[in-house]
């Protein structure tokens, strides 16, 4: 189990719990961009990091705030495939990356859905195809 990450508090260089303006100075070396906010139930997003690259995947990724507390609560990977496109190889890297820096997953309820719990952070690796609608691989970081 060598070279397996035994904890981390936050995502990058964000940490569970920051304000906006800490996690902005925690970003600022990063392309953040601010944008229109997006509505995730209990969250909302006003930043992206655009096109972060992880296993050579390209994510958008959503710094969630906890509506409650507008604090940094959820970081959301996510990574569109054309429509009805395999998802096969990138889910393969994927899990085979997160296995490799957090051991073997527990899997959840469905085909292609597992969670990784740390100490202080949860990360899930999810995928969605909806034919004719939408094909997303995402990888979700929270507070564990």
């Amino acid at each position: 189990m060598t070279g397996q990450v035994v904890d981390m508090p936050g995502w990058w260089h964000t940490r569970w719990g920051m304000s906006e303006s800490e996690m902005i100075e925690a970003l600022s070396a990063s392309k953040l961009h601010k944008i229109d906010r997006e509505d995730f139930g209990d969250y909302y997003a006003d930043y992206l990091l655009k096109d972060a690259e992880h296993e050579s995947l390209k994510f958008d990724v959503f710094f969630q705030m906890s509506r409650k507390q507008d604090r940094l609560s959820r970081v959301v990977m996510r990574h569109e495939l054309p429509l009805g496109a395999p998802q096969d190889t990138q889910i393969k890297t994927l899990f085979n990356a997160l296995v490799r820096d957090f051991g073997g997953p527990e899997m959840l309820d469905r085909p292609n859905h597992y969670r990784w719990t740390l100490p202080s952070t949860t990360v899930q690796l999810h995928t969605i195809n909806l034919p004719n609608s939408l094909n997303l691989i995402s990888l979700i970081f929270e507070p564990g």
